[in-house]
């Protein structure tokens, strides 16, 4: 019995005197430091200007990517600026989700582009641009390839714009036919598809009966024979 006391009084002074302590509180973890070689990335804030905005790929998007180089280069165009405006024009990709409009849209660039060096003097250069056209697949002219025939015409060389349309046309069906020599002429035609040089051979037929537009007002003319009589290479 007094042993029990005892042991009961121990107890009591060991309480009193904090021998029994609570256990401390176990500290929180700290965040681990990032892997050796990894990059810390912190978030940037959204961009002000919508043009500065990026997709997760880095690649801006395509409506914000430039200002529409077209309103700029006709803008050009029409005051005269021809230098600035065959930069622009040069620099414009026509691009739409009808087919039809992106063709006629390649089309108007080019006949831009070759008034723009014919404003400039450089004739032959209008008329690489037409021949660059003829080669093209098309849904029609747009003035490119009336163009090409003002232009052979002015420097009295539509027998050179023939053979060059000839020369074109054999490029294009030699490289679908391995034996183009072949074919019959509605067979050649098929491998050509709606393709420029047979609009400009319309403006060919349509100058033999003197029905072709006259020449652009305020644009000079050509040296009799100073346009091109070989495609470029």
């Amino acid at each position: 019995m007094f042993a029990c006391r005892l042991l009961i009084g121990f107890a009591l002074a060991a309480s009193a005197s904090g021998y029994f302590r609570a256990a401390e509180p176990v500290p929180a973890s700290e965040p681990k430091p990032a892997p050796a070689g990894e990059p810390v990335v912190t978030p940037k804030p959204p961009a002000a200007n919508p043009a500065d905005a990026a997709t997760s790929r880095g690649v801006r998007d395509p409506v914000w990517a430039a200002p529409p180089l077209e309103p700029v280069a006709r803008a050009h165009f029409e005051k005269g600026q021809y230098k600035e405006a065959l930069d622009a024009y040069t620099r414009w990709e026509p691009q739409s989700f009808c087919y039809n409009c992106a063709m006629s849209m390649r089309d108007n660039r080019y006949r831009r582009i070759a008034l723009c060096h014919a404003h400039l003097g450089d004739h032959a250069a209008a008329a690489r641009v037409c021949l660059e056209a003829a080669g093209a697949p098309t849904w029609g002219d747009t003035g490119v390839a009336e163009f090409a025939v003002q232009l052979y015409r002015a420097a009295e060389q539509l027998e050179d714009l023939t053979a060059l349309l000839d020369v074109i046309e054999k490029g294009i069906i030699d490289k679908q036919h391995p034996k183009a020599w072949l074919l019959t002429p509605d067979e050649r035609l098929k491998l050509l598809g709606l393709r420029g040089t047979l609009v400009v051979r319309s403006r060919l037929k349509a100058s033999k009966l003197d029905e072709l537009k006259p020449w652009p007002d305020g644009v000079p003319k050509p040296k009799p024979g100073s346009l091109p009589k070989t495609l470029p290479k």
